[in-house]
Formats: structure tokens, C-alpha cells, sequence
């Protein structure tokens, strides 16, 4: 071991230390999953994220709105599990928090757990979703060998109910002005949430106060914030699937996320068919085309 040994310490001590200390070189990373009633595939949701296996450590934070069903109950089980060995460890480290308290809503939760995050690399897990085994393994070496990377996703893929395939694709290149400008969520697929990962570093660019006010769309708030000064970046594998259901809240109430993402997009420079219109002039167009696709004419949708 590197550090100096004190002979008069029992073996056993030492050895705690030495592990202490791998832990520490360890990539830590923080995951977090809001929940509310959520008790249909929360046990899922949390087994996919505690039997990742690899070379890193994993804080595994849930924050429960104060749910009535099974949620806490579901979620405490596979906390004792854990720290009794009859679930295993298959990466270096795992721990535990359960948040149960009544909250403002998912982005509430979220928050929270964003302030106490302790990990380089942060991402949030919904309670009906789920990580593909191998994922945070193979992000972990993409953050390790470009550190220009700042945040990144993966291939998307949707399951239903029962969890069996329902698409799959590689998305569109994220260019920042488009995501700013929502062309992805209207003209072109979503990012999906539960794909992202990025460095915690990113969270000081986000004001979480604004960001707790959003009821729908606060995902796309991050990405925004995110695209002011990094290029999301795609590794063309699957990395987590998105469930889908009737019980989505941007399903149930569409026109309002609609509102909000609307809301969000109007502090980008350039509106939707602006951004548009300056892709298409790198295009080898005739000038007089060029011209008219200029966006200093193109008025705002």
C-alpha cells in the first residue's frame, strides 16, 4: 500500500484503510431516483442501478415524495439487503440514502438530490426506468479517456410495461444551438433522460430554484443550461430504456409540458426556424436561396 503503515494498529484496521483508500480512486458516480407511488417498478428501477458492475463506486440516492403505497417499504428492503450481503456488491462501493418527505414534485426531488451529490458523474433514473447491465462501466471509461466529454448519451431505447422492446434508434447529432432552440422535442426526437450522464461540474450552471418551479419539462431545462457551454456527445450503444406507460406525467398533462418546454425555448437567441435556416445555407444552395433563408429575416414562430 502507499500510504505508511502503523505497526501498532490491529490488521484488521489496516485493512479497512486499504480499502478505504481504492475507494477513493474510484469514479463516484451519484444517481438519483425521484419517486412518488411508485411501487409498480421501483424494485426494478433500483436493481438495475445496484447490480452495475465495474470499476467505480455508487451513491444511490432516493427521494420519495411521501408515498402511501409500497415505495419506502420496497426501497428499505433492498437498503438491508445490501448491507446484509444478501445482495451483492458487483462494483467497488454502493450506498444508500432514502430521502421520504413531502416535496413539490419531481424536480423538487430531483434537486434534492442534486444537493447532495457527491459524485464526479451525475444522473437521474426515474422509478419506471432502467440501466442496461455494463452501462456506467462503459461511461466511466468514456469520461476517463476524453476529458473533453462533459456530457453524453446513448442510443435510445423504449420497453413497455412488461419491459419487452419496443424501439430503438441512434439519435441526431445535438448541436448546442439546436438543443437550445428545442428543436429536439418538437421537430426532432427527445433527449431522453434517463440516457444522460454528465460531470457533476455541470450542475453550477443550472439555478436550482428555477429549475425546482417546472412541473413537466425540467429535463429540458438542464439540457439548455447544459448546451450554453458543452455539445452533448452520443456513444452509439444502449446505456438505460425508458418505460412507457399511461401514467407518464408529459403524457397526461401534454399541453402544459408544452407550455413549459415553450417557456424554457424562448431565452435561446434564435428561434426554432432560425437555427433551421442556418443549417440549411452550409448547404451548396444557389446565393439567391441562401439569402432568402438568411435569419435576419426569418421573423420568430
Amino acid at each position: 500500500m502507499i500510504y505508511g503503515k502503523n505497526e501498532h494498529l490491529p490488521l484488521f484496521v489496516h485493512y479497512k484503510i486499504g480499502f478505504l483508500y481504492e475507494v477513493c480512486l474510484r469514479m463516484l458516480f451519484t444517481i438519483i431516483t425521484p419517486c412518488y407511488n411508485s411501487a409498480s417498478f421501483l424494485k426494478e428501477t433500483m436493481l438495475s442501478v445496484l447490480t452495475q458492475a465495474g470499476d467505480f463506486s455508487i451513491q444511490y440516492l432516493l427521494t420519495d415524495g411521501g408515498s402511501t403505497d409500497e415505495s419506502v417499504a420496497i426501497a428499505t428492503r433492498l437498503k438491508e439487503q445490501l448491507q446484509a450481503g444478501k445482495l451483492w456488491c458487483h462494483c467497488t462501493h454502493i450506498t444508500i440514502d432514502i430521502i421520504s418527505e413531502p416535496d413539490k414534485g419531481m424536480y423538487d426531488a430531483v434537486a434534492k438530490g442534486f444537493e447532495r451529490a457527491n459524485g464526479e458523474v451525475v444522473a437521474y433514473l426515474n422509478a419506471d426506468d432502467i440501466y442496461l447491465p455494463g452501462a456506467l462501466q462503459h461511461v466511466k471509461t468514456i469520461f476517463d479517456l476524453n476529458n473533453h466529454i462533459h456530457w453524453l448519451c446513448g442510443r435510445h431505447l423504449k420497453i413497455d410495461e412488461n419491459g419487452k422492446p419496443i424501439k430503438s434508434f441512434l439519435p441526431f447529432n445535438y448541436r448546442p444551438d439546436m438543443l437550445r432552440a428545442g428543436l429536439h422535442g418538437t421537430d426532432l426526437p427527445y433527449v431522453q433522460q434517463e440516457n444522460v450522464f454528465w460531470r457533476k461540474a455541470l450542475l453550477n450552471e443550472i439555478d436550482l430554484a428555477v429549475f425546482r418551479s417546472y412541473r413537466l419539462a425540467g429535463d429540458f431545462y438542464l439540457w439548455y443550461c447544459f448546451a450554453l457551454h458543452h455539445r452533448l456527445h452520443i456513444t452509439n450503444r444502449h446505456l438505460a430504456a425508458f418505460r412507457t406507460h399511461g401514467q407518464q406525467l408529459s403524457q397526461v398533462q401534454r399541453e402544459r409540458y408544452e407550455q413549459e418546454f415553450n417557456l424554457i425555448r424562448t431565452h435561446t437567441r434564435f428561434s426554432r426556424l432560425q437555427v433551421l435556416a442556418e443549417q440549411v445555407k452550409n448547404y451548396k444552395f444557389p446565393d439567391f436561396i441562401k439569402v432568402l433563408l438568411s435569419p435576419s429575416i426569418i421573423s420568430n414562430p
